[in-house]
C-alpha cells in the first residue's frame, strides 16, 4: 500500500493545480457556470491548505481538516446542481474523491506502536552520526534526560516546523539539563544544512541506512514521496518522539498514526516537569 502512496501526492497536487487553473481561465473568459465555481472551491481549498503548510511554519493540523471537508462537500453539491461534464468531473474526482483520499487515507501512517519502545523499559541501543561526522551511541548520552525526535527530513514542512518549535524552547530545555537529539535518514549534507539553519546546540543526527530506526522498530517502508527519498532510498522513518531519563529509561513516547499530527514541544516540557523526580 505504501508503494501506491509514494505515487499519489505529486500527481494529486498537479491535478489540483491544473483543474484550478483551468477554472480560473474559464471564468476570466466569461464562460463559467456554477460547476466551474465548484472547481475553484474544492481544488482551491486544498491548494490553500498546502500553501498554508508550506508558508506558515505550522507543525501540526487537525486530523479530519473540517474546513476543507466542508468546502469539498459544498463544491460537490454545486457541481451536481449545475452539472457540466468537465468541471463537474474535476470537482467530483479531483477536488472531491482525491482530496478525501489524501485526508483519510494518504495522511494515515497505519502504524502499530513499536514493542521496542515500551514506557518504563530501557531504550534499545543504537548509533548515528552527528552533523560534524562524529559517531554517537545513545549510551554516550546517559547521565541526563534526553528528547529524541525522529523526523523524515528537511523536505517535510511539518517536520521542519516541529524542529523550529522545539528550537524556540531551547533555553528552557537547557536550564532543565535536557539533551535534545534530532535524527533523520536524510543525507548528511541536508542534516548539516538544517543544523546551520537553526543554529542551536542540539545534536543533529544522520541515521545512515536507517540503522537507528531499525533498532527502534520505527522504519516506514516506502514512506518517502516519489522524488523526495531519503539517503536510504524510498524508506524513511516514522515521525516519533522519545523521552528518556538520565539512565536511559523510556518515560514517554509519541508514535503518531497520522503524519499531520505532531505533539507540541510544550507537551514535552510538561512531561519532563511531571517526571522531574525521575529524570535525574
Amino acid at each position: 500500500m505504501n508503494k501506491i502512496k509514494r505515487w499519489f501526492i505529486f500527481p494529486y497536487m498537479f491535478a489540483l493545480i491544473i483543474s484550478f487553473g483551468h477554472a480560473i481561465y474559464t471564468l476570466i473568459n466569461g464562460q463559467g457556470n456554477l460547476a466551474w465555481w465548484s472547481v475553484i472551491l474544492s481544488s482551491g481549498a486544498m491548494i490553500g491548505f498546502f500553501a498554508y503548510l508550506g508558508l506558515s511554519s505550522v507543525s501540526a493540523t487537525s486530523r479530519q481538516l473540517p474546513l476543507q471537508l466542508f468546502a469539498i462537500a459544498a463544491a460537490v453539491v454545486m457541481a451536481l446542481l449545475d452539472f457540466d461534464l468537465l468541471p463537474s468531473l474535476y470537482t467530483l474526482f479531483i477536488g472531491g474523491l482525491a482530496s478525501l483520499l489524501y485526508i483519510l487515507w494518504y495522511s494515515s501512517l497505519s502504524r502499530p506502536a513499536s514493542d521496542k519502545l515500551a514506557v518504563g523499559g530501557a531504550l534499545p541501543s543504537f548509533e548515528f552520526v552527528d552533523d560534524k561526522g562524529q559517531l554517537i551511541r545513545n549510551q554516550d548520552l546517559l547521565g541526563a534526560p534526553v528528547i529524541y525526535l525522529f523526523y523524515r527530513g528537511a523536505w517535510c514542512p511539518l517536520c521542519v516546523a516541529q524542529i523550529k518549535d522545539l528550537c524556540m524552547q531551547y533555553q528552557e530545555l537547557h536550564d532543565m539539563g535536557i539533551k535534545t537529539v534530532l535524527i533523520s535518514p536524510q543525507s548528511q549534507d541536508d542534516t548539516r544544512g538544517l543544523a546551520k539553519k537553526f543554529n542551536v546546540p542540539f545534536i543533529f543526527g544522520f541515521d545512515k541506512d536507517l540503522n537507528a530506526a531499525n533498532a527502534l522498530g520505527i522504519v516506514h517502508c516506502d514512506g518517502s514521496p516519489l522524488g523526495l527519498g531519503s539517503a536510504a532510498g524510498a524508506d524513511t522513518v516514522l515521525p516519533t518522539v522519545i523521552i528518556t531519563d538520565a539512565a536511559g529509561k523510556i518515560l514517554w513516547t509519541h508514535q503518531t498514526d497520522n503524519y499531520r499530527i505532531r505533539p507540541e514541544p510544550s507537551l514535552f516540557l510538561s512531561i519532563l516537569r511531571d517526571h522531574q523526580h525521575q529524570i535525574i
